[in-house]
């Protein structure tokens, strides 16, 4: 809870910083795999963030967002065949510090846009959907699984005009780097995803 807290308080304070720059609301879906070489069938997941632009120049851009999202697999029991299946959900608060590129010479209009950075995630929820011979059932990981989480990520994307607004769409590769899983499997539990976001910049 004390490393939940600390995560909180530390990306309010970033994304709440008065200073010359862009609020921006992001909403999207993803497509999450979480057993490193097996070829799981992902989880359709969702992105809820906020994120604050400060400009090094007019065409480069630091970024510190913070976001709720849900990752995982629709197949987590590979060592068990088709005999049991397990949909596992992780629900994550999410603190990415993005770099951003904005091609183009003018402020306004159309702008492609490149994406590098970090993220670390801590894990609020942890939970299994297990089914075999015809039943199901829930089961919390909290205790097989570390919340803790860190990656890179990437992307690309553009930003538009509309009705007096400026938008941005974006895709996003996440790569964990961490083994989530404490107990031993055959195959390590890393969380990998691709998002696709629309934003409003205010």
């Amino acid at each position: 809870m004390k490393k939940l807290l600390f995560l909180i308080g530390l990306s309010l304070a970033i994304v709440g910083q008065p200073a010359a720059g862009a609020i921006t609301f992001k909403i999207g879906l993803s497509r999450a795999s979480l057993i490193s070489g097996y070829a799981d069938k992902p989880l359709t997941g969702f992105h809820l963030g906020v994120g604050y632009e400060f400009a090094l120049s007019p065409h480069l851009f630091v970024s510190p967002e913070l976001a709720f999202v849900r990752r995982g697999t629709t197949e987590g029991l590979p060592q068990l065949g088709s005999l049991v299946t397990a949909r596992i959900t992780y629900d994550f608060l999410e603190l990415p510090l993005l770099l951003r590129w904005r091609l183009g010479k003018k402020s306004g209009g159309f702008h492609p846009l490149l994406y590098a950075g970090l993220y670390g995630a801590y894990a609020v929820s942890i939970k299994s959907e297990v089914s075999a011979s015809g039943q199901s059932w829930d089961e919390d990981l909290g205790g097989d699984s570390k919340r803790l989480d860190w990656g890179l990520l990437a992307g690309v994307g553009f930003e538009f005009p509309l009705l007096g607004h400026t938008f941005v769409c974006e895709g996003r590769f996440y790569n964990g780097l961490r083994e989530l899983n404490k107990v031993a499997y055959p195959q390590p539990w890393k969380s990998t995803s691709l998002s696709l976001l629309l934003g409003l910049k205010l």
